[in-house]
């Protein structure tokens, strides 16, 4: 049987108070094999067209590696900077008060910065890429199996390393790569989410809490409201994304083809009598 791969849920939402359109978080999904995510960094330069733009393109190229990820930058910072610099000249034209300082920060050079993480599904492994707080976390069969790549809520009080706009500002960026075979499972189940989530969701498995339940079962916004407003467990005031993807049916093709080398075997040990 040819493994299953869903879409359990896929959106985003803003701090609360504010609207949609100023949440500087991202998420894409494409042919239910490639998927990503992306918090852009509020102090930095255009954060949300650049985490925009590196959901995007993941999900056109997603063959991100550690030997190409510099070269994987390289177009997309060329298109931020002329996005950008679109934008500052029609904030200009429009005598926005903001383009005075828009025009500072490209005569300064300054760079958006985005954390990421980018989740490819092939036949037999997910291909996972991760830079800074926005983490992936895994579920086998219902059981919690590691996050990535934080691996406790402690880590979130380090400031994350991101991917930026300008190649200079990637002299010290190190992106994490990972393989991960998913043949000893029959269901297995990844949540991509950024900073303010994944950091929730560490604080609930830390307290033995089944957080992977109420992340599939209750609302999105009645979730993230209701987590906001906890006196236990509170989720920061911070935009948000989340991706969960399902896969399943993995063990039933593993055990076909083992099936189909037991019986290859017997035939050769007949045919050598």
């Amino acid at each position: 049987m040819k493994k299953k791969i869903e879409v359990l849920r896929a959106d985003k939402t803003a701090k609360e108070g504010e609207d949609i359109k100023g949440c500087q978080d991202a998420f894409k999904t494409k042919n239910n094999s490639q998927f990503a995510i992306a918090d852009g960094a509020s102090t930095s330069f255009f954060p949300k067209v650049w985490a925009d733009m590196l959901v995007e393109n993941f999900c056109e190229h997603p063959n991100l590696t550690e030997k190409n990820w510099i070269e994987w930058l390289q177009p997309l910072q060329a298109e931020w900077l002329q996005s950008v610099t679109e934008r500052v000249q029609k904030a200009k034209n429009e005598q926005n008060p903001c383009w005075i300082e828009y025009q500072n920060g490209l005569n300064l050079q300054k760079a958006g910065a985005s954390t990421f993480v980018g989740l490819q599904i092939k036949d037999h492994s997910a291909e996972i890429a991760i830079i800074g707080d926005s983490c992936l976390f895994i579920w086998h069969d219902n059981k919690f199996v590691e996050s990535l790549i934080y691996k406790n809520s402690s880590e979130f009080a380090k400031d994350p390393s991101a991917f930026a706009s300008l190649a200079r500002n990637n002299t010290n960026v190190k992106p994490v790569f990972i393989d991960k075979s998913f043949e000893e499972a029959q269901e297995i189940i990844y949540v991509l989410a950024t900073d303010a989530l994944s950091k929730w969701i560490l604080d609930n498995i830390e307290a033995n809490k089944d957080v992977l339940s109420d992340l599939l079962n209750i609302d999105f916004e009645q979730l993230i409201s209701d987590a906001r407003k906890s006196t236990e467990i509170k989720l920061k005031n911070d935009d948000v994304a989340l991706i969960i993807v399902k896969l399943s049916n993995l063990k039933t093709k593993i055990k076909k083809n083992y099936a189909c080398l037991s019986k290859l075997f017997k035939q050769k040990n007949t045919v050598k009598k």
